[in-house]
């Protein structure tokens, strides 16, 4: 199963979206995807998200299915994506991380997760849309490990959901400075192709390293 997250820089800015303010088409930093292993479990390295006017701070998550890996920067197409959605924090955790720079220097308006209307909706007594973590250190500056569970349903075809499709092959991620505008890689070195098997439903448990040096 192919894993996909996404998510904006310190200051709120996407790559790939061509609007203003945001990085524009050909940038695809802080964009990753890996493959799970036989267990389900897919990690990555990146950087804690910003906020943007109107949102809490978050993380865009997909998971496909079948896809097709096409080299070892694990780069694929085609597949069914069977979730779309997002992966949020805690309160206080965020108050932490904004009050350090460059995420203190962020000066669009943040609003709490319980005013952010998409949250809302999607935490239910049966969703916790909220990740579980750990400080590896005596402040934020050195480091964030954070995991979530997802389950998914193997038989879902979110494809109606994707608000764009790929015409050719992208680079998912580039090298360069989180906190300014670019990311480090958020590619890995191991491809798992086998979809994870023993029913239509499957637990697909997501951590990953959230952290950088100050």
């Amino acid at each position: 199963m192919a894993i996909d997250l996404w998510q904006c820089n310190s200051t709120g800015v996407y790559s790939g979206v061509d609007a203003p303010g945001q990085a524009g088409e050909g940038t695809t930093w802080l964009r990753g995807v890996q493959m799970s292993d036989r267990e389900g479990v897919a990690s990555f390295d990146t950087v804690f998200p910003g906020h943007y006017a109107g949102r809490t701070n978050h993380i865009h998550v997909m998971a496909t299915r079948d896809p097709r890996v096409l080299d070892a920067s694990q780069q694929y197409e085609g597949g069914v994506p069977t979730h779309i959605g997002q992966f949020y924090f805690d309160e206080r955790l965020i108050e932490l991380v904004e009050a350090v720079q460059p995420y203190a220097g962020n000066d669009k308006p943040r609003v709490r997760n319980d005013r952010d209307g998409i949250a809302v909706a999607a935490a239910t007594d049966e969703n916790d849309i909220f990740m579980d973590y750990v400080l590896l250190g005596d402040g934020v500056g050195y480091g964030i490990l954070a995991w979530i569970t997802v389950g998914v349903d193997m038989r879902a075809d979110q494809s109606d959901s994707l608000a764009v499709a790929a015409t050719a092959t992208p680079a998912l991620s580039t090298s360069g400075s989180p906190g300014s505008g670019s990311s480090s890689s958020t590619q890995g070195s191991t491809i798992v192709t086998t979809t994870p098997t023993g029913g239509a439903l499957r637990a697909v448990a997501t951590p990953f390293l959230l952290g950088w040096r100050l």
